[in-house]
């Protein structure tokens, strides 16, 4: 007779699945009451708040995905299996105990949509079954005899959807989440070496309260400082000013800000939000400033780091003598709908916080989104350098935050950049992840705006035409004088 759960004449329960599929280290935890628990759990389970919390973001998940995802998380659980007792003993001191298991697989399935995600996984998943590999029936170990626990009946599937949704698709989307959660878990680094985005010294000034800020310096004369500020995105650091860095370090006192979360400053767990950012930004302009004389500092940003310098000179005008502003984020014409309420508490669940945060920062999802900012080639460097950055303690943190939509200011054209003072130059292109729909509202209205477009470029135009952009800068800043 055929072997796996797919070829069983009898309905296999919930208890046989867990069982089947989940790690050795963890099927020997779970109770033989857990079945009950889970069911009663599934019948309250309420569609529309998972169906909010979601959304349509499992859309994405295409066949070939699926079936990736699958396959990893069952050849790892597998392989953690063959590897003998002591690496199984050393997995079990990180298995929670029982009544944060229960808890923890209770949330998990909880957060299986209903009707939208069956509908989606029937459409582009199709009817995929994939058998065990044949390392996994090779240490495939032989169960001892249980009484036989009774089949769900058909009319009971039909009368609970959450429950027939465990079976076909939906099961297929449940071991698919669980074996890329123990992955995550078990088979993923997260202390990659990080080395410097700069070689330059590093300085640390005291902030609060996600802790110390990194900045990269380098002061080869008392000319007026200047201070890069990178964007947000899931493996930010200061590596995507590195460009700018290098053409003015000779020139005048160049800093290179790793904003909370990010690079070398401190990532805790923390609710970060646009004050955060602005107020890291005040501090490391203090920190420069107390070097040079209180003397007001030229400032350049990028995306989403541009809504946070034009926020921090509109709250301290002395701090800040100019901005360049590159790929500004928050002036498309439209706002954005804010969904942070219930994307954040959702993305940031711990149960899969870390590993959702893995799937968003492998080096193929690092070079797909870098590769949207570039109209040619990705320079060499930045995928490694993000992927480095974004495999640290504590590095899904901040870019959640980013992720759920908790970080940009909703209408930030007026309630920002039309109440900053000091003479601003944007530097822009096209761009896949933001607009510029009021760019020509300002620049027409506002004396002190002035743009750039830099082409062809996609977002990041300082490492596709460095000598330009750079130019564009020298000219802006002499004639602020």
């Amino acid at each position: 007779m055929k072997q796996g759960w797919f070829f069983r004449r009898r309905k296999p329960s919930l208890m046989d699945r867990l069982e089947e599929w989940l790690p050795e280290e963890i099927v020997e935890r779970i109770p033989p009451a857990l079945e009950q628990a889970l069911r009663k759990r599934l019948d309250k389970i309420d569609a529309s708040k998972v169906e909010t919390l979601l959304g349509a973001r499992l859309g994405r998940l295409d066949r070939a995905a699926a079936e990736e995802l699958l396959r990893a998380g069952l050849e790892a659980l597998n392989s953690r299996r063959a590897t003998g007792r002591e690496m199984i003993d050393a997995a079990r001191s990180r298995v929670p105990d029982r009544a944060s298991l229960e808890a923890a697989i209770r949330e998990g399935i909880e957060a299986i949509l209903p009707e939208r995600l069956e509908q989606l996984l029937r459409e582009r998943v199709e009817a995929v079954k994939p058998p065990l590999s044949k390392a996994a029936q090779s240490v495939a170990k032989p169960r001892p005899t249980t009484p036989p626990v009774p089949a769900i009946s058909s009319a009971e599937q039909s009368a609970n959807v959450p429950l027939a949704l465990l079976n076909g698709a939906g099961r297929l989307a449940f071991f698919a989440v669980v074996g890329w959660i123990a992955y995550s878990n078990f088979m993923v680094e997260h202390q990659v070496k990080l080395p410097k985005a700069i070689e330059a010294d590093l300085m640390t000034v005291p902030f609060q309260p996600t802790g110390p800020l990194t900045l990269y310096r380098d002061v080869p004369n008392a000319a007026r400082p200047l201070l890069l500020i990178h964007s947000i995105n899931a493996a930010a650091s200061a590596y995507e000013m590195r460009p700018i860095f290098q053409h003015f370090r000779t020139e005048r006192p160049t800093y290179a800000l790793d904003l909370p979360g990010f690079g070398f400053s401190a990532r805790p767990k923390y609710a970060y939000s646009p004050a955060t950012y602005v107020a890291a930004i005040h501090a490391a302009l203090d920190a420069i400033r107390a070097e040079h004389g209180k003397v007001a500092v030229d400032v350049v940003a990028l995306s989403l780091g541009c809504e946070f310098a034009a926020e921090a000179a509109r709250q301290r005008p002395d701090t800040v003598r100019a901005l360049v502003l590159i790929s500004p984020s928050g002036m498309q014409a439209k706002p954005v709908p804010r969904l942070d309420q219930w994307l954040y508490p959702a993305f940031t669940f711990g149960l899969w916080a870390r590993p959702f945060f893995d799937l968003l920062t492998t080096k193929r999802s690092i070079n797909y989104f870098l590769g949207q900012s570039f109209a040619g080639p990705i320079p060499p460097g930045l995928v490694d350098y993000a992927y480095a950055t974004a495999h640290q303690p504590g590095a899904e943190h901040a870019p959640l935050a980013f992720v759920s939509g908790r970080l940009f200011t909703p209408d930030a054209v007026d309630r920002i950049y039309r109440q900053v003072q000091q003479p601003v130059l944007v530097i822009y292109d096209e761009d896949a992840f933001v607009r510029f729909d009021r760019l020509a509202e300002l620049t027409a209205t506002l004396p002190n705006w002035r743009s750039a477009r830099i082409v062809p470029t996609k977002g990041i135009p300082h490492w596709e035409k460095p000598a330009e952009t750079n130019r564009v800068i020298d000219e802006f800043l002499a004639d602020v004088g």
